[in-house]
């Protein structure tokens, strides 16, 4: 039995926001907003930022891109070099 790590990724951040927008919306169902309104700001920044996070993290690779032939050192150059001195 393996266990994804990304699933469980996944509902930790979808939890992670939830409990953020309840959180915020609760501040603004009872105006504390009026006498926290900084702290009603982080509240809502935090939600805004990890949910840009978990878009941007859902559409990355799972794997690392293959090597390109550029990304690779030359032996060619350093053979050229030796060679002419």
């Amino acid at each position: 039995m393996t266990i994804d790590n990304r699933a469980i990724d996944d509902a930790l951040m979808l939890v992670s926001a939830l409990s953020e927008c309840c959180f915020f919306a609760l501040l603004v169902y009872k105006r504390i907003w009026k006498s926290l309104p900084l702290f009603t700001l982080y509240i809502a920044w935090a939600f805004v930022s990890d949910v840009a996070f978990f878009l941007i993290a859902s559409h990355a690779p799972t794997r690392p891109p293959s090597p390109t032939p550029w990304s690779r050192p030359s032996t060619r150059c350093c053979n050229t070099v030796c060679s002419l001195s």
